[in-house]
């Protein structure tokens, strides 16, 4: 198969026979969604107005005819849009979802600066359907609020059910007003008309080894081969005396520059490579990858893997952090950026922020921990475990994580169980023993916070944007095939062990990082 680039995108030959303008999709699906959100308004505000005609004469009416106005409202919230089957099957599942597919397909003909419009005006669009779910769903937070209302009759339950149908509606309001500005952003796109140059997938073939993290390493097989065959051609020369295949080495190695590599373990020292380690990386690497088990304790960032570092070629970036997602996905983990402390060298870099933001746009992503509610078992959990572990707000109301890895509406008494099982666990496996202080929960709030994107740039409370994309996890399973594909292909050069993939992919994969660091994920 042959791949394309097209700024910065990798799309099979066989996906895009003709790029035809995608804005129209975009606008015709922004159009379908507002209508149901019209109509979602107009049923919240009859439940509204006929909740402020039963609160003017809650305490002039008895306690059965109260009961009996109550059932009338939830009968009507039962069969209305916005909790309806009408509302989850038609906006939610089609129309929301299509929008969604029309913007991730518009990405690919439009330029940088309306694409970073739609996808922020998409995840603005995405909190407030999910604000609306939270409230209206059925055994949403206004069905709930009307049985207790039910069951316990007085003025503060009455106060407590209008205020979530006024936050509906202001959530509603909100949602409509995002779906308008994305119909006018698709009314002025301007299709790219670049060329579309081919680049060769056949040859593409992927690497991974554990040790201490799992490393891979993505390359033309093909360049690969050429190189390998060339040096040992080279070294059998030299080893007969010839002078020239010396020269040659020792010439070419001259102008190699030194590069931070690791040699085992954690530590890194400067090293210089082989002619051919020199070659690999120049000619053959097309990206590079390290991927951490989780690290931060059990259930932390719910079992998140964490990228460490990642670099490609241009045009390569979206389609390395595809397989990366789809290796964690096979093991049921969500992936994380890296949030090791910046002294450790740790942070996400501008380039990366902007794809791993542009990911939270595809509808085939899932982003946790607001997917909890809905898809807990994707990542080997389900909903009774969850409730248990962060709470009904932790688990309903969470758009990302704190800075101790849970879900950042988790109950306090829930926050505090959770760093005093992990640190019982931490001690129980190093078989010493616990102290007062150690138990501490102040303590354990101080000691177990790990670095967090949203309170270090001081943008608590945000739910979309850059910064926020950092305090999620993503779920992707699309490109498992793939994936397996590209392993199989790269099997045959590792015939040599843990030798071949050390010289030969894992240093020259280190030193990518540092040489192309300038260029690398400029998708």
């Amino acid at each position: 198969m042959v791949f394309y680039y097209f700024k910065g995108a990798t799309i099979p030959y066989k996906f895009i026979p003709l790029i035809k303008s995608m804005s129209t999709g975009v606008k015709k699906s922004a159009k379908l969604v507002l209508r149901y959100l019209v109509r979602d308004f107009y049923e919240l505000n009859k439940l509204f107005k006929k909740f402020q005609e039963m609160d003017k004469k809650e305490f002039s009416i008895s306690v059965d005819l109260l009961k009996k106005e109550i059932n009338s409202l939830l009968r009507r919230l039962r069969g209305s849009i916005i909790s309806g089957e009408e509302r989850i099957e038609y906006r939610l599942v089609q129309k929301f979802k299509k929008l969604q597919r029309a913007i991730a397909e518009a990405n690919l003909e439009i330029n940088q600066k309306e694409e970073a419009i739609l996808v922020d005006l998409m995840s603005k669009a995405e909190v407030y359907n999910s604000d609306l779910e939270r409230l209206g769903a059925r055994g949403g937070e206004i069905e709930k609020a009307l049985r207790y209302t039910y069951d316990h009759p007085n003025k503060e339950n009455f106060f407590k059910v209008r205020e979530l149908l006024a936050q509906a509606m202001k959530s509603d309001r909100a949602f409509e007003i995002v779906i308008e500005n994305i119909i006018r952003a698709s009314e002025q796109i301007k299709p790219l008309r670049s060329k579309v140059l081919p680049i060769k997938y056949e040859h593409l073939a992927l690497v991974t080894t554990y040790y201490p993290h799992h490393v891979f390493v993505l390359y033309d097989q093909k360049q690969y081969r050429q190189e390998m065959d060339q040096w040992r051609a080279r070294m059998d020369l030299r080893q007969k005396g010839s002078v020239a295949a010396s020269k040659y080495i020792e010439d070419y190695s001259q102008r190699i520059k030194d590069y931070s590599v690791q040699s085992s373990g954690f530590f890194e020292h400067k090293e210089k490579l082989l002619d051919v380690q020199h070659r690999i990386l120049e000619k053959a690497i097309i990206g590079s990858a390290i991927l951490k088990e989780p690290q931060y304790g059990k259930d932390a960032y719910l079992n998140a893997m964490e990228i460490w570092k990642i670099g490609a070629r241009k045009g390569w970036g979206s389609l390395l952090l595809e397989l990366i997602l789809s290796f964690a996905a096979e093991n049921k983990h969500p992936v994380i950026m890296d949030h090791s402390p910046a002294h450790f060298g740790g942070g996400v870099s501008k380039e990366m922020r902007k794809l791993w933001h542009k990911f939270e746009s595809k509808p085939t992503v899932i982003k946790y921990p607001i997917a909890l509610r809905s898809l807990p078992e994707a990542i080997g959990y389900n909903k009774r475990e969850v409730l248990e572990l962060f709470g009904t707000t932790g688990v309903f109301n969470s758009h990302t994580f704190n800075q101790w890895g849970i879900p950042d509406q988790t109950p306090d008494e829930k926050i505090n169980q959770f760093l005093l099982r992990n640190v019982t666990n931490s001690f129980k496996k190093s078989k010493l023993e616990l102290t007062r202080w150690d138990t501490s929960i102040e303590y354990r709030r101080k000691k177990d916070a790990i670095r967090n994107y949203l309170l270090e740039e001081r943008k608590e409370g945000q739910t979309s944007g850059e910064t926020a994309c950092l305090e999620k996890a993503y779920y992707y399973e699309e490109s498992i095939p793939l994936l397996q594909e590209l392993l199989n292909k790269g099997k045959p050069d590792l015939k040599e062990g843990s030798f071949t993939f050390d010289n030969f992919f894992k240093i020259p994969g280190e030193a990518f990082f540092q040489r192309f660091a300038d260029k690398i994920l400029k998708d």
